[in-house]
């Protein structure tokens, strides 16, 4: 599973509880509802830690940029709608996409209860019924499962898959939201900066917290910038691989051998015809001057 694409709280008890899982599997053991809690808390603990540290970066962020509804930056799934607010309208392949943080902030309270649940059918199914588990090709196989049990089995068995389509797509969503997002405050590692997003667990709010000073910039105007300066620089370079100036269209440029007037103009005049240098020689001789004569 891809399991960096979860939220970061899920992220750190779900990776956390299968290597436990395993490890009690593979000594003999069971994973128990004390080390469950254990964990749980401990994931709960490094989210919280992170939210309000990127609560403190957004708000701030948004005082700067005279956002409304900047609280949100301390509410529960507020806080990615924010991100959408500060990010602003997302240009994605050429495409304005509006609103992305309300999509985003959907997403994600879907996904939350999706996952609220799953973590439910883990401690069914490894904690409760961990003395029926074998494991068969390092995958865990249950035995003897009650029709309760039985249930949660097949919903786990079908969430491996829903889930994987259900972390894609946010993480896509997110990917979308915090290039916007990053291309404001740092316009320059905007890219590695929302890829380190998607991979790292808790990185973007640690990442907001580290930006919470910066001032908010035109992404669009900064490019608009840079082209104009690349076209001027592009014509003072074609203007000086022209040895005669002006416009370059021909090797003589406006100054060629026929200044004085284009081919094919009227009131052009033909140039006269050059002398030639052995003129002397094609003269007729003079009868004196013949010795065969």
């Amino acid at each position: 599973m891809f399991v960096a694409y979860y939220p970061s709280w899920f992220s750190v008890f779900y990776g956390a509880f299968l290597s436990l899982v395993m490890l009690r599997l593979s000594s003999g053991g069971v994973m128990s509802w004390q080390e469950t809690l254990v964990l749980s808390i401990v994931a709960f603990v490094l989210w919280l830690a992170v939210f309000i540290l990127q609560g403190i970066g957004l708000y701030k962020m948004a005082k700067k940029a005279n956002v409304k509804r900047r609280y949100l930056a301390f509410v529960p799934f507020g806080q990615i709608f924010l991100v959408g607010e500060l990010a602003g309208e997302i240009s994605f392949f050429g495409h304005k996409i509006r609103r992305l943080g309300l999509y985003a902030l959907i997403l994600e309270i879907v996904a939350a209860v999706y996952y609220v649940v799953f973590a439910y059918s883990l401690y069914v199914l490894f904690v409760e019924n961990g003395p029926n588990i074998e494991i068969v090709t390092n995958y865990p196989q249950w035995t003897n499962l009650s029709s309760y049990a039985l249930g949660w089995k097949k919903f786990y068995d079908i969430s491996t898959f829903v889930i994987e389509i259900m972390s894609l797509i946010h993480a896509i969503v997110i990917l979308m939201l915090y290039l916007g997002f990053y291309k404001r405050y740092s316009y320059r590692n905007n890219v590695i900066l929302s890829l380190g997003g998607i991979f790292i667990p808790f990185f973007n709010g640690i990442a907001t917290f580290v930006l919470r000073n910066r001032e908010q910039v035109d992404y669009e105007a900064i490019m608009r910038a840079r082209q104009e300066e690349i076209r001027r620089r592009q014509q003072q370079w074609q203007n000086t691989q022209n040895p005669y100036g002006g416009t370059y269209n021909g090797p003589y440029g406006n100054q060629g051998p026929y200044a004085g007037g284009n081919a094919g103009n009227s009131g052009s005049q033909a140039p006269s015809s050059p002398e030639d240098p052995f003129g002397e020689f094609s003269e007729k001789p003079k009868a004196d001057d013949d010795p065969f004569a």
